[in-house]
């Protein structure tokens, strides 16, 4: 195998090593980056379930990296009802009082 033709093939090689590149920036001043790396052929496999790959709260809809989703559940504005009906409620407060609105 000529030279161009050996660098050719290890850029495109399945079986070359790749890093994930997914990012969790909740902190915007301190961006992180996955540390792992895995074969491009299974890169997708392991980004599906990489903590650093978004997701979408199921209360609020916003979306949230998934390593920070325990950050997220504690500062949410949106609660399950408190009654347990199964309805989303967004948490208020008035100078006196808590208060629950419907989200739709």
């Amino acid at each position: 195998m000529r030279c161009s033709s050996r660098h050719r093939h290890e850029g495109e090689c399945p079986l070359r090593m790749e890093p994930c590149g997914l990012v969790d920036d909740t902190d915007p001043e301190r961006p992180l980056q996955c540390p792992a790396s895995a074969r491009f052929q299974m890169l997708p496999h392991h980004q599906r379930g990489c903590p650093f790959r978004e997701e979408r709260c199921r209360r609020c809809r916003q979306r949230i990296v998934v390593r920070s989703r325990l950050l997220h559940e504690r500062t949410c504005t949106v609660r399950d009802c408190p009654f347990f009906c199964g309805a989303a409620v967004r948490v208020g407060t008035s100078s006196t009082t808590a208060f629950y609105t419907l989200v739709s």
